[in-house]
């Protein structure tokens, strides 16, 4: 049985679409408007760009998420969000799917009387993306691409998005938490991803080896821990340290969120995986990917939220399972002695991934 391995297929941009918060029914939107604008390009032979001038993409681009779990309006606080989107083209071609993921607030502002002006950011997974051909092109107001993706990737699609969107102080308490609010400038990016047939081979180490064997480690950096955490280097000492992450001691650096600590180091572990079994030409397996994301977004939880989510075990799991390559691959068949001279310096050093001074 083959696996899939994951491609980007197209890639897109919108400015200036319209944002709204509707708080009978907990339904945030953005739609396109007069002045909004974008890019849809395909990023896969053959290429292409269509772009939508404004006045192109009027109710054409369309999201509308169900907001739930909504922890305050405080900088730091943060909703879910779980909806659908839909791109039209100039045409009659349509790009649908679901989305899911979560909303920040990252800026809160005073503007006077009660109002405020703020800023939220959102990251998220699309799902179930499909594209029907009724034209077999994707067509902008200038520009235009081939939606046959045969022999490429494979239907439903997947993919992510992110979002900022500005509330510019029109109402008092802010999105998601009291009252509606329309007029709110949305900008958005994103990818959409198909699956294209290749081996199941899955190559998986422990914490221990990458700590422990960092000119092996080097080879698949950068990798990103919680969402920004960018490690790109293996000497212990900075905050862009992947030894930092596999080393931490979680009861002496970590010691009101041990969890933490732990999460972070089978996080990047397992990201080493993945990367290195793609190296290699294997796929571990869109589940596990999926759980990846799941347990990142637990980066700023307490120590019993991480804990009661089960991601521990599970990333614990993964990084342990054996490998599913019939012989390792270079320079896995001969990784040489473990050195732990850099382990031990992260070790206990007070660098922890993402809390104090590396947040």
């Amino acid at each position: 049985m083959s696996a899939r391995a994951d491609v980007a297929i197209t890639s897109f941009s919108y400015t200036n679409l319209s944002g709204a918060y509707d708080d009978t029914s907990n339904v945030f939107s953005a739609t396109g408007i007069s002045n909004s604008t974008g890019d849809m390009n395909r990023i896969v032979a053959p290429t292409g760009q269509a772009h939508f001038n404004a006045g192109a993409l009027t109710e054409d681009v369309i999201f509308d998420m169900n907001i739930t779990n909504v922890t305050g309006f405080n900088v730091g606080d943060t909703a879910e969000g779980e909806g659908t989107f839909t791109f039209r083209d100039t045409d009659t071609t349509e790009i649908t799917g679901s989305i899911q993921g979560t909303w920040t607030l990252n800026m809160k502002v005073s503007a006077g009387g009660g109002n405020f002006i703020t800023a939220y950011t959102f990251f998220g997974l699309l799902s179930d993306i499909n594209i029907n051909n009724d034209n077999d092109t994707y067509d902008g107001s200038t520009g235009s691409w081939s939606t046959d993706f045969s022999g490429i990737a494979t239907e439903p699609y997947h993919g992510y998005l992110v979002t900022l969107a500005l509330n510019f102080a029109d109402v008092g308490s802010g999105w998601f938490e009291r009252g509606d609010y329309s007029g709110a400038d949305v900008n958005t990016i994103g990818s959409i991803r198909g699956d294209e047939p290749q081996s199941d081979e899955c190559l998986t180490r422990t914490i221990g080896f990458w700590g422990t064997h960092q000119h092996i480690t080097d080879l698949f950096l950068p990798v990103t821990v919680c969402g920004d955490e960018t490690l790109s280097v293996t000497d212990a000492g900075t905050c862009d340290l992947a030894t930092e992450a596999l080393c931490v001691s979680p009861g002496r650096e970590s010691r009101k969120n041990r969890a933490y600590a732990i999460l972070v180091r089978q996080l990047t572990a397992a990201k080493l995986n993945i990367a290195a079994t793609a190296t290699n030409g294997g796929f571990c397996g869109g589940g596990i990917e999926t759980r990846i994301f799941e347990c990142e977004q637990l980066c700023n939880a307490n120590h019993r939220e991480i804990g009661a989510s089960g991601c521990i075990d599970d990333l614990t799991a993964f990084n342990e399972s054996l490998d599913t390559f019939p012989m390792p691959p270079v320079p896995f068949d001969s990784p040489g002695p473990a050195d732990p001279t850099e382990c031990r310096s992260a070790n206990g050093n007070g660098i922890v991934i993402g809390k104090g001074a590396c947040d």
